[in-house]
């Protein structure tokens, strides 16, 4: 998989997220998609002002042009597949 195909990952990094966890989760993803030898590029960007569902991850590849992962999914798994 070339860098051009990687997974996009969004985590949000404003106060509201960081409060939520918002690091802890963008560090959780790293680690697990290093750890699954997988190729992603992980974006700290902006909340969309749903801050009941913060940290709101992101995630865009090719088959997927955009997925959302509140919160409380994120928690059961890390939100990336092989």
């Amino acid at each position: 998989m070339s860098f051009a195909e990687a997974t996009t990952v969004y985590v949000p990094c404003d106060s509201s997220a960081l409060s939520l966890g918002a690091e802890g989760v963008a560090l959780a993803i790293a680690a697990e998609a290093a750890r699954r030898n997988l190729n992603i590029k992980l974006v700290r960007n902006g909340s969309r002002g749903l801050y009941w569902l913060e940290p709101m991850i992101e995630s865009r590849d090719i088959a997927r042009p955009l997925r959302l992962w509140p919160r409380r999914r994120c928690r059961r798994s890390v939100a990336l597949r092989r």
